[in-house]
C-alpha cells in the first residue's frame, strides 16, 4: 500500500484543504463567520499587487476543480463490496490510489501558499498575521456560540446511522460489530476535530512569522496524514468484515436504505441550494 498518503472520502475524509482562499479556513470551518468570506477577510487591507491577485484566482481555480473530480464515489466502495464487485485488496487498493493522487495536489497546493506567503513584503506579512489572529479570535467565538446546534447536527448524523439499518433483523454478534464501528467513527470524528482545530491558520500562521520552516510545515502535514491514513483503512476493515457477516437479504435492505439516504441527501443540497439563491435574490435588491 502507498505511504505517506492521504485517504477516501466519507469514514475516508481528510483535513488539510490548502489551495488558494480556501486554505484560509480556519478551526471553525463549521463556524464560518457571516459577511465577508474567510478568504476575502483574510488578504483584507494587503493592498496586493496585480501579480498576487492573479496567483490567489489562479490556485483557487485550480482547487475548485480537483474538488470536482472528487466529489463522485462517497459510499460507493460499500456499494461495490456489497454487490461483488470490490474485493477487500481492491477496496484497500482505491483508498491508497485516490489517497495518492490527492497526495500530490494537496503537496503543491501547500507549496504553492507558502510560496505566496513567503512573496509577501513585510508590511503585508504585518497585516496578514493581524487578519489571522482575527479570524481566530471570531472563530472561537462562533465556535462556542454554535455549540447547540453542533450537537443537533450531530443528533441528526445518528438518526442517518438508523435510517442505514432500519428493517434490518441484526443478531447479536452483528449488533457488536455495528456498535464498534459507531464507536470508533465517533472516536475518530472527535479526535479530527481537536485535531483540526485551528490548524489551518496556525500553519499559515507559524510560516509568515517564521515560527517554523516549509519542510516543518510539510513534515507535520505528512506525518498527520500517515496517521488518517491508517485510521482510515482500519475503519474499511471493520466495515467490510460487518457487511461480509451479513446474509443476501440484509444486504438487498441496506443497499435500499442506503439509496433512500443518497436520495434524500441529493434533495436537502438542492434546497440548499435554493434558498442561497433567494438570499443572493434578495441581496441584489
Amino acid at each position: 500500500m502507498f505511504q505517506n498518503v492521504l485517504s477516501l472520502k466519507k469514514y475516508l475524509c481528510i483535513a488539510l484543504a490548502v489551495g488558494g482562499l480556501a486554505l484560509a479556513t480556519s478551526s471553525a470551518a463549521e463556524a464560518r463567520p457571516h459577511g465577508p468570506k474567510i478568504g476575502k477577510m483574510l488578504f483584507k487591507n494587503l493592498d496586493l499587487t496585480e501579480e498576487q491577485r492573479s496567483d490567489l484566482k489562479e490556485m483557487r481555480a485550480e482547487k475548485k476543480e480537483h474538488k470536482k473530480s472528487f466529489k463522485k464515489g462517497k459510499k460507493q466502495w460499500m456499494l461495490d463490496f456489497i454487490n461483488g464487485e470490490s474485493s477487500r485488496r481492491e477496496v484497500h487498493n482505491q483508498i491508497d490510489q485516490k489517497a495518492y493522487e490527492r497526495s500530490g495536489f494537496h503537496a503543491d497546493k501547500v507549496s504553492n501558499m507558502l510560496d505566496f506567503i513567503e512573496g509577501l513584503s513585510r508590511e503585508q506579512k504585518e497585516q496578514f498575521l493581524e487578519n489571522i489572529e482575527r479570524l481566530q479570535e471570531r472563530g472561537k467565538q462562533r465556535w462556542e456560540k454554535r455549540a447547540e446546534k453542533r450537537e443537533k447536527r450531530a443528533g441528526k448524523k445518528g438518526k442517518s446511522f438508523q435510517k442505514m439499518f432500519q428493517d434490518i433483523s441484526l443478531n447479536g454478534r452483528q449488533k457488536s460489530m455495528l456498535e464498534e464501528i459507531k464507536n470508533k467513527k465517533e472516536s475518530l470524528h472527535e479526535e479530527k476535530r481537536g485535531r483540526a482545530k485551528g490548524k489551518k491558520l496556525e500553519h499559515l500562521s507559524d510560516f509568515a512569522s517564521g515560527a517554523k520552516s516549509r519542510a516543518q510545515i510539510l513534515n507535520e502535514i505528512k506525518r498527520k496524514s500517515n496517521e488518517k491514513v491508517r485510521e482510515k483503512h482500519n475503519m474499511a476493515d471493520l466495515w467490510m468484515t460487518f457487511l461480509e457477516s451479513m446474509d443476501e437479504d440484509q444486504k438487498d435492505q441496506l443497499v435500499h436504505n442506503m439509496e433512500e439516504l443518497r436520495s434524500e441527501r441529493k434533495e436537502r443540497k438542492e434546497r440548499r441550494k435554493e434558498r442561497r439563491k433567494e438570499r443572493r435574490d434578495r441581496d441584489e435588491f
